[in-house]
């Protein structure tokens, strides 16, 4: 397996790209939020990776941001909580159910096939997607 090794620095690259990226992406998700709430519209999550905990827990994001995130009705997931933000996670029929106004994706290297999915099954949110670079996809142009 030497052949699958990391180059040297290539951590230290991630970590540094991420690091620059923070401020931009943190200005853009507040911005984004408080006219959400202010225009009392709905924001849900969808998806909880490992690297969504990381995500929502490095930026503060809690249960009165998002309410729930969804997952797919086989996930071990389902009924446990986001750990440190004590966020549920629910069955993603809910989604469907309510039709939130905003979806954050937050398996954002999987965004285009998850947001196809569910607007098949009949979704009408816009969706987030929180990184590389935060940007808003309308249901519209899925």
């Amino acid at each position: 397996m030497a052949s699958v090794k990391n180059r040297p620095g290539q951590n230290q690259r991630r970590a540094n790209r991420f690091k620059n990226q923070a401020p931009a992406v943190t200005a853009d998700r507040e911005r984004t939020a408080g006219k959400t709430k202010k225009s009392g519209k709905s924001i849900v999550g969808n998806s909880s990776p490992a690297r969504a905990s990381t995500l929502l827990n490095y930026y503060g994001v809690d249960s009165e941001l998002l309410p729930y995130l969804a997952e797919q009705s086989t996930s071990l997931k389902l009924n446990m909580f986001l750990p440190g933000k004590h966020i549920p996670i629910v069955n993603n029929q809910r989604l469907l159910d309510e039709q939130p106004d905003y979806v954050v994706l937050l398996a954002w290297h999987y965004a285009k096939p998850i947001a196809e999915q569910l607007k098949a099954r009949g979704l009408k949110s816009d969706f987030l997607i929180p990184l590389p670079d935060f940007k808003i996809i309308r249901n519209s142009k899925v």
